[in-house]
């Protein structure tokens, strides 16, 4: 293809990204119904993920060490850490497990697509339209044999959803299309680690559902300072990559000018 992509790898790609992605969010549906949690401690662990992003940067992707980046992902930590013990409820540890392993692969999938798909910064918008119209295509025609192999062994029974279930997937299918939409041209635009603590903004919505939707409609005092400490650690990060992006552009610029009067 015109972007370097030959059939076999672009199928190959599409499947693994797919995979990944489609794992990610099994774990996440997985450690969601547990009792014990709320929605918006549950995005709170999931939100662990620039943690692995970052980690994952360094040894995949070969980005240096930074005090700043380290800085700002250690307070967005801590805001999540702060958020769940705020509420002091026993967690299924199996439900706890489950979504951490959903951060992990989640991490993985944005390192994954920025590495193998993108390749480099400023992606042009067809080429990320037409990877996630791949990657929902490889979903489709390949993924649907874990249906099949979870009924088999029980692990979660099939049956044909109800009317109202159905308009809950429709929506829900709207949203995350649009989700992957944007997290995708998010990657091809900026670093994997703001991408990342952008995302962690979901968790004060995951509180607001709260809220309004359950009974505990109490905002411990510690759930909130740990919201606050989440959005000031990605305003952090996003001034610190402005900063970081303007010097390299001013470089590049102050590099073209002494070229230019080199030759005239």
């Amino acid at each position: 293809t015109s972007q370097g992509f030959s059939y076999s790898s672009l199928g190959w790609l599409s499947a693994g990204l797919s995979l990944v992605f489609l794992a990610s969010n099994y774990c996440w549906y997985v450690g969601l119904p547990a009792k014990s949690m709320s929605v918006g401690e549950a995005s709170a662990i999931v939100n662990t993920s620039p943690a692995f992003v970052y980690l994952l940067s360094m040894w995949l992707l070969h980005e240096k060490f930074s005090m700043h980046k380290t800085f700002a992902v250690l307070g967005s930590l801590a805001g999540v850490i702060m958020i769940c013990i705020a509420k002091q409820t026993p967690h299924n540890k199996l439900a706890v497990l489950a979504l951490v392993l959903s951060a992990l692969l989640y991490a993985s999938y944005q390192i994954m697509f920025r590495k193998y798909a993108i390749r480099s910064n400023h992606a042009p918008l067809v080429l990320v339209n037409f990877l996630v119209g791949c990657q929902g295509l490889a979903t489709l025609m390949l993924w649907w044999i874990g249906f099949v192999i979870l009924n088999f062994f029980n692990v979660e029974t099939f049956s044909l959803p109800s009317t109202a279930q159905w308009k809950l997937l429709t929506v829900n299918a709207v949203l995350a299309t649009g989700f992957n939409w944007c997290l995708m041209l998010a990657l091809s635009l900026n670093s994997t680690l703001s991408v990342a603590l952008a995302t962690v903004l979901t968790i004060p919505a995951g509180e607001a559902y709260d809220m309004l939707e359950t009974d505990n409609a109490d905002l411990p005092l510690l759930s909130i300072l740990g919201t606050v400490m989440v959005v000031l650690a990605f305003c952090y990060q996003a001034i610190v990559e402005y900063w970081d992006t303007r010097d390299q552009f001013e470089l590049v610029v102050c590099h073209r000018e002494l070229d230019f009067r080199a030759e005239h």
